[in-house]
């Protein structure tokens, strides 16, 4: 099988997997509406508490109203993008997969087991997430000096994909470690919670911070940096796309040694 044809034959697959997913979720479709006011709401009052702030003031460290709704969305829509592919993947892995024994139908078939994975954990409902960051991106480009042109919209193209593949590599590499350690997969939640500050300017936080956001564990990579070279020019914004671009590469790289060696280590539930 060629490249070509490897590629088509797992898109196939993939799409298949896609719509008998949305066909189950829309089977319920007042859960599907009940999240998505559940999910606006959340947006809603984050967005309120940011006016609050910033209500007494036209900036926070250089940062205007608009551009901090911009970076708000700039993060959401990188987590929507996460979460549809991925979110229910990584958070399935420890427990559903290995403590139950489940990871062993994936090492009979002729895919790749993190193919699978992906395939069988993707989550149409998410899609709400990319719609209220889409919608917030929207409103905030409308009061900044950001021209709509070929360029800036391929730079938040090119965000998207970085900020999406930042989350995959760094919960990907956390929940694969549950091959070594079996149910760890309840590292992640503390991790869900903190990767929120990638939604706020880092400059607003002390030095070690942003530090350890940026090369310890870089969710400031996820929505912050991608943000800054969308909204600056010249040097600094290429010199923080190719940064940027850089550890999203490395931080998937990363993740996928872990979870092939992990493979390579497993041993089923032993039943």
């Amino acid at each position: 099988m060629t490249l070509v044809q490897n590629i088509k034959f797992h898109l196939k697959i993939y799409f298949s997997y896609a719509l008998q997913n949305l066909k189950v979720k829309m089977s319920y479709p007042w859960d599907f509406f009940a999240n998505m006011l559940g999910t606006v709401t959340y947006a809603l009052l984050n967005v309120a508490f940011l006016w609050v702030i910033l209500n007494k003031t036209t900036a926070i460290k250089g940062w205007t109203f608009p551009e901090l709704v911009f970076l708000y969305g700039m993060g959401e829509f990188c987590f929507g993008l996460f979460a549809i592919l991925f979110f229910h993947m990584v958070t399935r892995l420890s427990e559903h997969y290995i403590v139950e024994g489940y990871f062993d139908r994936l090492l009979v078939r002729p895919i790749s087991p993190l193919m699978q994975l992906i395939m069988e954990n993707m989550d149409m409902f998410d899609l709400i997430i990319l719609i209220k960051g889409a919608v917030l991106i929207g409103w905030s480009w409308a009061y900044m000096p950001l021209d709509f042109n070929f360029i800036n919209i391929l730079s938040v193209l090119l965000a998207f994909v970085v900020g999406a593949t930042v989350y995959l590599g760094i919960f990907l590499s956390i929940t694969s470690i549950s091959f070594w350690l079996p149910d760890r997969g309840g590292l992640l939640m503390p991790l869900f919670s903190l990767s929120d500050v990638s939604r706020y300017p880092l400059t607003i936080y002390p030095p070690g911070i942003r530090l350890f956001f940026s090369y310890v564990i870089p969710f400031g990579f996820a929505a912050f940096y991608p943000t800054v070279w969308v909204l600056k020019s010249g040097p600094e914004a290429l010199f923080v796309l190719l940064e940027s671009s850089a550890v999203a590469v490395v931080m998937l790289a990363i993740a996928i040694i872990i979870f092939r060696l992990g493979v390579n280590r497993y041993e089923s539930t032993g039943t």
